[in-house]
Order: C-alpha cells, then sequence, then structure tokens
C-alpha cells in the first residue's frame, strides 16, 4: 500500500530523533528592545542632510563615520557668509529644527565644524548670507535584544516581550501564542538587511512650513501618520500618531496616541518603534496647522542568507525540539523572497538527511500577485509553505499608537498550525483551510464589512494552482471573515506532498519508524539461504513498529472528534531483499491518507418524486 510520490530515506538509524512536542513553533527573526539577555550598544545615527537653504558653490557633506551624541534636529545658519577658509564667516546652531539657535560663532579660516559628534564639511567655494542646512540624529542606545541565535522557550506574549522586545519575530510569535496557544521556541537572529525609513509626505491644510523629519532603525514595519491637532509652533502646538495607517480602512478606525505637545525641543522618541520623531517649524508665520498629516513608511531589518545559515547553524546545535520553522521575516520583493525561499529550502533538506523531518512556513515577499507568481515559479520544496497577503490584524503585544498593524498572513497560517486544539487547530491532520474551525482571528474589517486582507484568492484566483497559500472568503451569508484558501506546500507539480498537514503526518510516520529502528540496531536476526530475511523475524519487527505508528496515527482524535490521523498505515519489511551480506534490512511505510473535501458540485431541479438517499452498501 506505498504511495506514489517521494522517496523517503529513513533506513540509516545513524541518528535517532526524539517526537517534539506534537505542534510546537520555533519562530525566527529580528527582534530588539527587550530587556533580558544580553545588551548591545547601538551607535547613534544620522538622518538626510538637507541643503535646499544653501546658496553659494560650497557643497556641504557630513564627513565618514559620524557619531552623535545625541538625538538632535540640528540647524546650522550662516548670518554671515564668506568664502570658506577665509576669515570673517559666522555661524550659529540649533538642536531644535530652527526653534532656538546659540549665539553666533566666528568660523575663522576653518573648512569644517563639528555639532555633538557629526563633522560637516564646508567643502570649497563660497557660502551666501542667511544659508543653512539641516540635518536630523540619534544618539547611541544600549538595548536587550535576547541573546543571538539562541533557542528559548516562550509561553505568553509578556513573556515574548520581555525577552525580545520589538520587531517582526516578537510579532509573529505573540500572535500565535495567544491565539493559537503554546509554548513556542523563539530564536532572535541577525538582519543583515537594513532598516529603511521612507520619504514623510506632508499634507498641508493652508499654509504651515513645519515638517518633520525621522531618525533611528525601525524595528519593524509599519504605516505611521503624524497629524497635527492643535495649530503652533514647538512647546505650543500638539500632534498625534498612529503606526496603525492602512488604505483598507477609514482613519478613525486606526489606533491613535492621545494628543501630544510639540517638544519645545522639537524631538519626540516613539521608542517601542526605534524611531524618532523631529519636528521643524519653517519660517512661519504658521507653523503647524490643526489638520496637517504626515505619513511615512517604515520598513525594518530584514534577514538574508548567511543570516539563515547562522541561525540553522545553532538550531542544529540545539537540544530543544520543534516541529515547524517560521521565519518572521518578510522580503522586500518577490525576487528577493524566491532567493530566500532557495537558501532556505538548501537547510529543510539538510535537516532531513539527518532524520530531522520539519517543515517551513516563510512570507512570499511585499509584491505583486503576479509578480510572486513569476518569481516562484521554478521554485519548489515539499518542505516550506510560502503565504502571500497581508492583513490588518490585531496586535497581541500592542503599545500607544499601534492596535491594528498590517501583518503578512504568516502569522494566520502558523496559528492554525499550533492550536487551540478546542477549534481543531494544531492536529497533525487537520488542513489548515477548514472551515468548521472558524475565521481567521483578529483580522480587522473594512467599512463595507469585508476583511481587511489585502489579497482574496477567492476574487483572484492566480496563486492557489501554483502552489501559494493564501487567504480567501466565501460568497456565503453564513460565513464572514477571512480563511486559509488552502495550506500549500510549494511542491513539483505531481508530487503526493501538495499540503501541510499531509507533510506534518509523514514527519511524525518517519520519525517514529526512525526511532523503532534505532532500537532494532544491534539485535540478531535470522535469514534465509539466499540471504534474506527470515519471516517470523520480520513479522517480530514489524508488529513492533506498526503498533507504535497505529498508536500514534490512527488511535488518536482528530479535529471532527473521529479517531485517527489516516485511514490505514502499514510498515512492510521486504522478504526477499539479501540483508546478509551488510546487514541492512530493506522496508517501507505505506500511508492512505484522509482525503479533505474540497468542495461540492450540487445540482438543483424540480422532480415529481421525492429523492431519496441511497441504501448503504
Amino acid at each position: 500500500m506505498t504511495l506514489p510520490g517521494e522517496e523517503l530515506s529513513i533506513n540509516d538509524p545513524g541518528m535517532a530523533s526524539s517526537e517534539p512536542a506534537t505542534m510546537r513553533p520555533l519562530f525566527l527573526g529580528y527582534a530588539a528592545g527587550g530587556s533580558e539577555g544580553t545588551p548591545s550598544s547601538l551607535p547613534g545615527t544620522v538622518g538626510s542632510l538637507d541643503l535646499s537653504d544653501m546658496s553659494g558653490t560650497s557643497v556641504v557633506s557630513v564627513h565618514a563615520n559620524p557619531a552623535p551624541d545625541g538625538t538632535y534636529a540640528i540647524v546650522v545658519a550662516f548670518p554671515t557668509g564668506g568664502t570658506v577658509g577665509v576669515a570673517g564667516m559666522q555661524y550659529q546652531v540649533s538642536l531644535n529644527g530652527g526653534g532656538t539657535f546659540a549665539d553666533a560663532a566666528a568660523l575663522g579660516t576653518a573648512n569644517y565644524l563639528t555639532v555633538h559628534g557629526v563633522r560637516f564639511d564646508l567643502g570649497t567655494g563660497t557660502i551666501g548670507n542667511g544659508s543653512s542646512f539641516s540635518i536630523p540624529t540619534t544618539g547611541p542606545t544600549s538595548v536587550y535584544n535576547g541573546d543571538l541565535n539562541t533557542l528559548t522557550v516562550q509561553s505568553s506574549p509578556t513573556d515574548v516581550v520581555a525577552q525580545y522586545g520589538e520587531g517582526r519575530m516578537p510579532e509573529v510569535a505573540s500572535f500565535v501564542l495567544a491565539n493559537g496557544g503554546g509554548p513556542a521556541l523563539c530564536m532572535r537572529t541577525s538582519a543583515s538587511v537594513a532598516a529603511v525609513i521612507g520619504a514623510v509626505t506632508k499634507t498641508a491644510i493652508g499654509t504651515s512650513t513645519g515638517t518633520i523629519t525621522v531618525a533611528g532603525t525601525p524595528y519593524d514595519d509599519a504605516k505611521v501618520r503624524v497629524e497635527i491637532t492643535t495649530t503652533g509652533t514647538l512647546g505650543a502646538g500638539s500632534f498625534r500618531y498612529t503606526l496603525d495607517r492602512s488604505d483598507m480602512r477609514d482613519s478613525s478606525a486606526w489606533t491613535w496616541s492621545e494628543a501630544i505637545r510639540i517638544p519645545a525641543g522639537g524631538s519626540y522618541a516613539v521608542s517601542r518603534a526605534g524611531v524618532t520623531i523631529l519636528f521643524v517649524p519653517g519660517a512661519g508665520a504658521i507653523f503647524f496647522e490643526d489638520g496637517d498629516i504626515h505619513d511615512f513608511d517604515l520598513t525594518g531589518p530584514k534577514m538574508n542568507a548567511t543570516d539563515l545559515q547562522n541561525a540553522m547553524t545553532a538550531i542544529l546545535a540545539s537540544k530543544l525540539d520543534w516541529r515547524f520553522a517560521v521565519v518572521c521575516s518578510q522580503p522586500a520583493t518577490a525576487s528577493a523572497g524566491a532567493a530566500f525561499f532557495a537558501a532556505l529550502a538548501v537547510h529543510m533538506t539538510s535537516l532531513e538527511s539527518t532524520h530531522r523531518y520539519r517543515r517551513a512556513m516563510v512570507p512570499a515577499g511585499s509584491d505583486t500577485a503576479d509578480n510572486v507568481a513569476t518569481q516562484y515559479a521554478s521554485q519548489f520544496s515539499t518542505r516550506i509553505l510560502v503565504a502571500y497577503g497581508d492583513a490588518d490584524l490585531m496586535s497581541a503585544k500592542a503599545f500607544v499608537g499601534k492596535g491594528v498593524p498590517r501583518q503578512s498572513i504568516l502569522s494566520i497560517m502558523a496559528r492554525n498550525a499550533t492550536g487551540p486544539r478546542s477549534l481543531g487547530w494544531g492536529i497533525p491532520s487537520t488542513d489548515l483551510k477548514r472551515v468548521k474551525g472558524g475565521p481567521a482571528p483578529g483580522i480587522a474589517s473594512k467599512a463595507n464589512g469585508n476583511p481587511a486582507i489585502t489579497h482574496d484568492e477567492f476574487k483572484t484566483n492566480v496563486l492557489d494552482a501554483l502552489g501559494i497559500a493564501t487567504m480567501r472568503t466565501y460568497p456565503s451569508q453564513k460565513l464572514g471573515g477571512a480563511y486559509v484558501t488552502q495550506g500549500r506546500l510549494k511542491s513539483q507539480p505531481g508530487s503526493d506532498f501538495t499540503r501541510w498537514d499531509l507533510g506534518i503526518v509523514m514527519d511524525i510516520a518517519c520519525e517514529k519508524v526512525i526511532d523503532e529502528e534505532t532500537i532494532w540496531t544491534g539485535d540478531d536476526i535470522r535469514t534465509n539461504d539466499d540471504g534474506s530475511i527470515y519471516v517470523p523475524d520480520a513479522e517480530r519487527i514489524e508488529g513492533q513498529v506498526n503498533a507504535i505508528l497505529r498508536a500514534e496515527l490512527m488511535a488518536k482524535p482528530r479535529a471532527n472528534g473521529l479517531t485517527g490521523y489516516v485511514q490505514d498505515v502499514l510498515f512492510v519489511i521486504n522478504r526477499s531483499a539479501d540483508v546478509l551480506t551488510d546487514g541492512y534490512i530493506t522496508a517501507e511505510i505505506g500511508i492512505k491518507p484522509l482525503r479533505k473535501i474540497e468542495g461540492f458540485r450540487t445540482a438543483a431541479g424540480y422532480v415529481r418524486q421525492p429523492l431519496q438517499i441511497p441504501l448503504a452498501q
């Protein structure tokens, strides 16, 4: 009863495996700002140098390796210009975006000046009277991020935040622990793809001159809006902010801070986001006006292939066990995602070769569905689920200004694979699309009542057939919310391993067989004259292995309350293979899986006679 498909090499008992906690996930990715682990020092950073108010022929630049000692909105003005290097020029410095300036000082014959650890090279040539340039800075910080590439056991969002603070990995892990149960394993990895602060777009109500700049290192992706709520300048006006900006929901549904007085120094830290907002008032007469909005995007650090390699090395060395990995790092594009997928596939195959049968989930990348389809067309692995699409998803670790951020649907996939068992989730044989388990938790609603998801496979029907896991809605009036379209594994066409549950059940079967085969290593068997195994000895081994397999796969309740993850399973030893020569027994496992209902084809019409249900055969 062997099924057609991939051949699984499980005959070498050189590395026995012990079964992990039934469906324990392992979350790995970037994190920063926790309160436990080994502290690390982050150097100060500088933002973009603004030369738009400079005149003359000289070009100002920031000298190499700036080391700002604090968070400032630096403005350097030249009330008296001249030729750089020739005495007579004067300058003055503001640290709050031009709100207040220190007294003017003579530049003398110097061709540079240093402000709080940042050296500005003034170039050669002239600087006009009244010229100025500006730049935002953040000072050095010491943060606790959780030890790098070290597995820890976490049981609740509170534990995750204490250990790891902010970032994509704590966000995903907290959501799954809150909605699927625990415990889970977590690992902070390096993230060598640098964070990005997007350009700020201002939409003014009138003629206000105030702008904002943003400095720091974002911990995670976010769509930010800063809205002026009281007209005024530094120390007088007020604002509010949100990290939940969304084009799928009205702004009244976003999570806002309370109104905050614009600091007199011009600097306001959103510490749990890793950034500082710097208010630059401009010339006035209206500086910041009630109703002005300033929008920008934050992109947190991302993992690359080297970061993944280092993490997998640490995972292999750990004795802590897990069932599947959730890679919490959203690639910037589908192309980058496909490259990362290929690197991950190598590691998952390597795990399999050492008889650690594991699966993984990873986001497809922030891109269009068409680009995802193109970039993943030739990428295959029976051990990886690729999740495409985002949702406005309720955070399990919310803070001021952040409550329902935009997140990858990877969080939903991981939750369904983990639990809770009371709803049928977290059981090896449960199909991740199981409708009876209810809609995905925590997804906000659009104004029209539909779930706030960026990709609805029911309406587009683009990616499911290509092996990409997505979310969908159903047209039934009875079913609201969003559901998993299918927990696809990105397998080759024709593979038996098309779904997540098929992979998980096979992994458990292989682990059980490896454990039992290992127990028999070094024991005695008898052989026939042709070198084949003596049948009673084969039956003795088969009886023990099959008893374990049936207890694991056929005696435990599945999601619908019935018993058994599969219809049947059998371990069979080859009776004719030569075992005398090298002592290796040839065997195979055959599993008859449960068929999942994909839908119904129902005809409706009027009849003369009542329909009858056929008698059982």
